[in-house]
């Protein structure tokens, strides 16, 4: 239906550090059907006045005050209370544009989709540049695994749930959540792999709708505790997922492939934002992978050649060579070509998906007076 309602999600951390900007881009939005709502944690008695004053005057702002906790938690806390047929996340301090919930919900309906994807801006100390590039594009996923693997973890739009519209009855049913009690990073990446296991087909959006604003001076230190364990609980905790429904079958390569390019990340964040030692790291790997079955099926040949650098360089951990495969990473970190990593032999190609429905036409579709979008109609 063309007003269904939308929830806005948005974990606060500090009430005193109120994201206005953030709450006025929501609130501006030219999609009306919405309700805001803003998780806060350890709000004092003149905080929660102050926000039931602000309800008042803004009836779609709803305000939920829980105890203490994590971000994730305050998520969870969001979807399992809100009402509306589509969910967003929007991350305090970042800014969406006025038309993203109207573009995003008109391209859900349209096409049937079960997920909405947009490009984002970000933005560092006053300088921006565009995080996603993607073309306008409906894309059914009757390929799930390749899909999955070349077009989602790869251009890591995974790695984030703000620049993303989901479906709420599908994240009820199969009890998706962020895992906001084991230690794993990449947080959004879980939740995301999760959710895609059931969605048939997904909608891109060229336009930049979302701008994710940080906040961090150069001189910041970024540090992450236990960096390299966390990346590989991530992928632990998705074989679980996989296994509790049944989809270690279809999906068993993006569990490897996921650990491969994890175990590859986890070193280059602990050497980049931890400023770990080898021995730190090695270890820390050896340890972590204690609890990984089968480690040579990182390996997976049906996307890696066996001349490939990932093939190779991998093959160390494969061998339980880890102090010699974390020398190799930060050499290839050093000289600018740890990217090579990552280039595939086997990849999911947009283009020609889209070419294989050459005689459906362009259907152009207005959603404002100056905006308009192409999708391919599949």
């Amino acid at each position: 239906m063309i007003n269904d309602l939308v929830s806005i999600i948005v974990p606060v951390e500090d009430f005193n550090k109120f994201p206005q900007k953030t709450i006025d881009s929501i609130i501006n939005q030219s999609y009306n059907n919405i309700e805001i709502i803003i998780v806060v944690s350890d709000a004092t008695q003149e905080q929660r006045y102050s926000a039931k004053e602000l309800q008042k005057d803004i009836p779609r702002l709803r305000f939920e005050f829980v105890e203490s906790c994590n971000f994730l938690a305050k998520r969870n806390h969001g979807i399992r209370c809100c009402y509306g047929k589509y969910i967003a996340f929007v991350d305090e301090g970042d800014i969406i544009e006025p038309e993203m919930i109207r573009t995003m919900f008109t391209a859900m309906e349209k096409n049937e989709a079960q997920l909405c994807i947009c490009n984002a801006i970000r933005e560092r100390n006053g300088e921006s540049h565009l995080q996603f590039n993607h073309k306008d594009a409906v894309i059914p996923l009757d390929d799930k695994e390749e899909y999955i693997i070349s077009y989602m973890l790869r251009p890591v739009h995974a790695y984030c749930v703000w620049n993303k519209m989901y479906k709420a009855s599908l994240v009820r049913e199969n009890l998706i959540h962020f895992n906001d009690e084991k230690e794993i990073y990449p947080e959004d990446m879980d939740f995301n792999l999760r959710y895609i296991s059931f969605c048939n087909k997904v909608v891109w959006l060229g336009e930049p709708l979302y701008r994710h604003i940080v906040n961090i001076d150069e001189n910041t230190d970024v540090h992450r505790e236990n960096i390299v364990r966390r990346y590989i609980n991530c992928c632990n905790e998705y074989r679980k997922f996989l296994m509790k429904n049944e989809l270690i079958d279809k999906l068993e390569n993006v569990y490897y492939m996921m650990l491969n390019w994890n175990i590859i990340n986890s070193v280059q964040s602990a050497v980049r934002d931890n400023k770990e030692t080898n021995y730190e790291i090695y270890t820390a790997l050896e340890d972590a992978l204690k609890t990984v079955a089968n480690i040579k099926n990182i390996l997976v040949k049906k996307y890696y050649s066996s001349l490939a650098l990932n093939y190779n360089v991998n093959y160390l951990v494969c061998l339980g060579k880890y102090e010699k495969y974390v020398k190799k990473i930060r050499e290839l970190m050093e000289n600018g070509k740890v990217d090579d990593l990552f280039i595939m032999k086997k990849k999911f190609n947009l283009k020609d998906r889209l070419n294989e429905k050459e005689d459906q036409k362009t259907n152009l579709f207005s959603l404002t007076s100056d905006i308009k979008l192409k999708f391919f109609t599949m």
